[in-house]
């Protein structure tokens, strides 16, 4: 039984019904323990969840039924599918799959619908190149759950991502930078979010800043996301962080910047990402003659 599944759903009613932590606790349990509920931490009794139910007005089926669906139905296959399909960037076969599927998961739970919708939206992205239609989509999707940043999720956290690649594709850059940096300061209410989640972020949002003329702010973010993969362990974008940085040190006339972005060359090869690896010896090699030439002058 998915209890985060469960716990997502007391919160999303909750707020819905307008009631407070306290307010569904009261003759219930603890406002601490709707907290852990809600988050995913501990595992409710039967006999709590239907009391929870009842003043939700909810069917208690609704949380047992549902929250068994992503390791015993045809719905757990279907959305492993879509996460394998995206893994692959195999944008057009997904985007023909969630077509095809369209009648059957839309008659899901806001939860799959949400996903669905947004990684509809990122097919849009590179299939149809039509960024507009897709922040449509991407907005419909976050809207489907979203209420404020307060009780956002790590589902919502990735769709806010998705809609500033959107933005950044459109080159809304301005757009875009404000929404990383809405998805970054709400992230903190997120209990356990997958570091990947903070480090593509993070990316994404130094990428933008160096496109706007933000050297330094574009140096910094990448930065502190090489110390959050170093922190934890992650190789994750490393390769492609340290290119971030040498290329803004570059920028700033550093000559460490060459140095760096090395670094990055071997992180990536090591990775076995020899395309992306081959794109910044070319780049380097650029970067390099440049610096070379203002030396000379």
């Amino acid at each position: 039984m998915n209890y985060q599944w469960i716990g997502f759903n007391i919160r999303y009613y909750r707020k819905l019904r307008g009631l407070t932590q306290k307010e569904l606790a009261n003759g219930i349990c603890t406002q601490a323990q709707i907290s852990k509920i809600e988050k995913g931490e501990v595992i409710p009794l039967s006999s709590t969840i239907f009391e929870i139910a009842q003043r939700l007005c909810l069917d208690v089926n609704y949380f047992f039924d549902k929250s068994l669906y992503e390791t015993t139905d045809y719905i757990s296959v279907l959305m492993s599918e879509i996460r394998r399909l995206i893994r692959d960037r195999a944008y057009e076969e997904l985007l023909q799959l969630i077509d095809k599927e369209n009648e059957q998961l839309f008659h899901e739970n806001d939860y799959t619908k949400q996903f669905v919708l947004w990684h509809k939206g990122i097919c849009i992205i590179h299939v149809q190149e039509n960024y507009p239609y897709a922040l449509k989509v991407l907005e419909e999707a976050l809207n489907l759950t979203y209420t404020d940043a307060d009780l956002i999720s790590e589902q919502e956290i990735e769709i806010l991502n998705s809609i500033g690649i959107a933005y950044d594709l459109n080159e809304e850059y301005e757009k875009a930078e404000k929404t990383y940096e809405k998805a970054i300061n709400s992230w903190k209410y997120v209990p356990n979010i997958d570091v990947r989640v903070k480090i593509r972020v993070l990316y994404n949002l130094s990428k933008v800043k160096k496109y706007i003329g933000d050297i330094e702010g574009s140096k910094k973010t990448a930065e502190e996301a090489i110390r959050l993969c170093i922190r934890e362990e992650q190789l994750y974008l490393l390769g492609e962080l340290h290119y971030q940085v040498g290329s803004c040190q570059l920028l700033e006339q550093q000559k460490a910047g060459i140095a760096t972005i090395e670094q990055g060359i071997h992180i990536l090869t090591a990775q076995r990402k020899e395309h992306l690896a081959r794109m910044q010896r070319e780049l380097l090699e650029k970067e390099r003659v440049q610096v070379e030439g203002s030396a000379q002058t």
